[in-house]
């Protein structure tokens, strides 16, 4: 199922260690990710996806996410990953990109 949310600026959106049952698609505005209290990331682009880690690992949120300003943002949940690749291939193609950039990010970080 996706809904759609708006946040104000400030509005906790994800909070670090609760369990992950969904994830985000940023639909407008702009999002900081946090972790232990610190910004590692700023999502500004349409269609940024976020907290989806949790939600392929049934694990706990590894950040919190706080709008940064009025933002809409999409969550899915409710689906399983099957259902979800069955009925929006997009969304599932545009996920393996975003973790696959991410991974490429962490490679680059690592010490030569």
């Amino acid at each position: 199922m996706i809904t759609k949310f708006e946040y104000h600026t400030g509005e906790i959106v994800i909070t670090q260690g609760t369990f992950g049952d969904g994830f985000y698609i940023l639909k407008s505005g702009a999002v900081d990710i946090i972790r232990n209290q610190q910004v590692i990331a700023t999502l500004i682009n349409p269609g940024s996806i976020f907290g989806e880690i949790a939600f392929l690992l049934n694990d706990q949120r590894t950040a919190s996410v706080v709008a940064r300003s009025p933002s809409e943002i999409l969550r899915i949940n409710g689906e399983s990953l099957e259902d979800i690749t069955a009925k929006h291939p997009t969304i599932v193609a545009t996920l393996l990109v975003t973790l696959a950039k991410r991974l490429k990010e962490m490679t680059e970080k690592m010490p030569k």
